[in-house]
């Protein structure tokens, strides 16, 4: 009875990390991503091209925070495989001389063979699904951070430009100048952000509701079901993975937000009150447009901030207390 239920728990994590999987994959390859990952090295180019130093600093430290996240997602991918393939490892050395009804390591799996007798074969087949499941999970998670990162560090770059700018050495001319840049470069900011809302939205309410379903089913069959240290390592694992990236991404779209709320103190910390009228207006009209937050939204639903990953959690421990409640009264 309980290696069916096993067997039960796993197929459902099967499902549900595939399904997230899957939609990741699909989202990731859409033309409209595509071209936002040419839009973002095109203008990362030429900001590294024609801006100053300290302009190219903060790309140059993004750029390097970006390395850290790709080798933190590396180690941890590394991390989950060994943890997976040694307990597939013990599982087949555990079963390996009953004659049938060997416990399959991909449950719910058809195999145009028989398991039973060729069981390493099964464990082979398993082993590389996994990998080839971190490989797609490592691009998709590499390319959506590339993204977010990069809008980051271009609202930061444009508060820089912002503060950096002496307008009583300038002419009005010369104001005028750097003031249609800052508009054009925000415009540019907003319609990115806008686009890239979209091809996400439906993206973050897969992830954000079934990574609270696949949490609850890890942290159940670790502490509720009789499985493997190397599963519960396993497990373990691959929840630090998905809290990870559920933490990182509402991070980054806070961090969007609050930077779009800072361009409008920014604007209104330098020295407009000594332009002309007209400069005057235009920096007005600049701090009325900025007062308004650029945000990612989960689906049509809530907006994509720290406090998603607090409702998240909290739809985790319902489903935990959930499937205790049913597993009491199966009991009894």
């Amino acid at each position: 009875m309980l290696g069916n239920t096993v067997e039960l728990f796993d197929l459902l994590l099967y499902i549900f990390a595939y399904v997230t999987l899957i939609a990741r994959n699909i989202q990731i390859q859409t033309p409209g991503i595509q071209r936002l990952l040419l839009k973002m090295i095109n203008e990362e180019k030429r900001s590294f091209e024609e801006n100053t130093k300290y302009i190219r600093d903060i790309f140059e430290n993004s750029r390097k925070f970006l390395n850290r996240i790709l080798k933190f997602l590396t180690v941890s991918a590394l991390l989950t495989l060994a943890a997976h393939f040694l307990a597939n490892v013990i599982q087949f050395i555990n079963h390996k001389n009953d004659l049938d009804n060997k416990p399959m390591p991909s449950p719910g799996i058809w195999y145009p063979f028989n398991g039973n007798k060729y069981y390493f074969l099964t464990i082979l087949i398993s082993s590389f699904q996994s990998f080839s499941g971190s490989c797609i999970h490592f691009v998709c998670n590499g390319t959506l951070f590339a993204l977010l990162i990069y809008i980051t560090t271009e609202q930061k770059a444009l508060n820089s430009f912002i503060k950096n700018l002496q307008l009583c050495s300038e002419t009005e001319q010369g104001i005028l100048e750097k003031l249609r840049k800052i508009i054009i470069k925000h415009q540019i900011i907003i319609s990115f952000i806008n686009e890239l809302g979209v091809r996400l939205r439906l993206l973050f309410l897969i992830d954000f509701c079934m990574v609270s379903v696949i949490i609850a089913l890890n942290v159940f069959e670790m502490f509720q079901l009789p499985v493997s240290s190397s599963t519960k390592m396993f497990n373990l694992l691959f929840i630090g993975i998905e809290l990870f990236q559920l933490f990182s991404i509402s991070w980054f779209a806070n961090e969007i937000r609050i930077q779009s709320i800072e361009l409008c103190d920014t604007l209104y910390e330098i020295e407009w009150y000594e332009c002309p009228n007209k400069v005057k207006q235009i920096i007005f009209f600049m701090i009325m447009r900025s007062q308004k937050p650029l945000t990612l939204y989960i689906g049509p639903f809530y907006v994509l901030t720290n406090s998603a990953v607090i409702r998240t959690l909290r739809a985790t421990y319902s489903y935990i207390t959930l499937l205790l409640v049913m597993t009491q009264n199966k009991e009894n």
